[in-house]
């Protein structure tokens, strides 16, 4: 768990410091605002000083969980708790809960997961056949990793590993979770050493957003990896949570560039990264896509001939590490800040796929 203070103020900065001290934890303190976008992206546990709040505010970071207000005026301290979605923490007074807070940083055995979210900027992408495939990838990273279904209508997530038939919870038997879950382990199907939250068959309602943070909350104390198919950017409840990424996937044409332009538009997309889909009639050099949306390129996804083959069998896309699509999505994956710190996956005991059932 990693925690970081924003302030500029050296009184509140020594104070946060003794806190963590005193608690056995550890706390980054960020003097230098330009960095603030990254460690309110990366950082699991976030102070933020009463002298910068309302530089922070103005830079409109995306709402998101676990950020505190520090500082020794209560009124001041309150009056930025609405526009920063913080709780308030007034120093001194208050140093016993701070350092509660701070207990459990630097030495966090349970895990603290990336939290990677595919978003299709059109139709027809594949996005959950990339999702597959970089779970399965990070499987054979010996990380510790789930997929979770979040696109409505998606079909089932356990037919893309092919896992239709295994035992375990699905979005109808999780959509009452709220509050804190405890450890799916082993409630859940796998495939290849990949734990699945998947949609039910014949349920096509969308995940409630209380059970979809309480079990993304579950995924991320529990994994070291946590990837999100997100369908057209269906998943609000998602980018709250910290260390999220949001992976833009674009197709390399005209086409899919104009749809995805309007796209983060609408959807209200924060500094994604980007995918950009080629192949057969998506001919456009990913240096243009990147261009044209003012995004960063995170890497490329290419067609694989061996993607239907591979889903007529039963057997999940990627799969191989010497297949187009395994060499892809372990490029993306170096793009990652993941520290794994679960035991290492046996991925030999996983379970193999299932075909369906005639």
């Amino acid at each position: 768990m990693r925690a970081a203070c924003l302030t500029r103020e050296p009184s509140t900065a020594e104070q946060v410091e003794a806190c963590a001290a005193a608690a056995g934890g550890e706390v980054t303190v960020v003097d230098d605002l330009a960095d603030a976008a990254r460690w309110w992206r990366q950082a699991d546990l976030l102070l933020v000083g009463a002298d910068v709040a309302g530089d922070v505010a103005a830079a409109g970071l995306p709402q998101r969980a676990d950020v505190h207000l520090v500082g020794p005026e209560p009124a001041t301290l309150v009056g930025w708790s609405a526009p920063l979605h913080a709780s308030v923490l007034v120093l001194p007074d208050q140093s016993a809960l701070l350092s509660a807070l701070l207990s459990s940083t630097g030495r966090d055995s349970g895990g603290r997961a990336q939290v990677l979210r595919l978003v299709g900027g059109s139709g027809g992408l594949g996005v959950s056949t990339v999702c597959a495939g970089l779970a399965l990838a990070a499987a054979r990273r010996r990380w510790k990793v789930a997929v979770v279904e979040l696109a409505t209508c998606g079909g089932g997530l356990d037919l893309v590993f092919g896992a239709e038939q295994s035992a375990g919870w699905r979005w109808p038997e999780l959509a009452a979770a709220s509050g804190h879950v405890g450890d799916l382990g082993g409630r859940l199907p796998t495939s290849a050493g990949v734990d699945l939250v998947s949609a039910g068959r014949g349920d096509w309602q969308r995940a409630p957003a209380p059970a979809v943070r309480a079990v993304l909350g579950s995924l991320v104390r529990t994994h070291d990896l946590v990837v999100v198919d997100a369908g057209r950017g269906e998943d609000p409840a998602g980018t709250e949570l910290a260390r999220c990424q949001t992976w833009l996937m674009v197709g390399a044409d005209v086409r899919s560039v104009v749809a995805a332009q309007g796209l983060v538009a609408l959807a209200g997309l924060q500094e994604p990264g980007l995918v950009v889909r080629q192949g057969r009639g998506r001919g456009l050099p990913a240096g243009e896509v990147s261009r044209a949306l003012e995004l960063p390129a995170r890497g490329r996804v290419r067609d694989d001939r061996t993607v239907p083959l591979a889903a007529e069998a039963g057997d999940p896309p990627g799969r191989s590490a010497r297949s187009v699509l395994g060499r892809d999505c372990a490029a993306l994956l170096d793009n990652l800040d993941v520290r794994p710190v679960t035991p290492a996956v046996d991925e030999s005991a996983a379970p193999g796929p299932r075909r369906l059932a005639s």
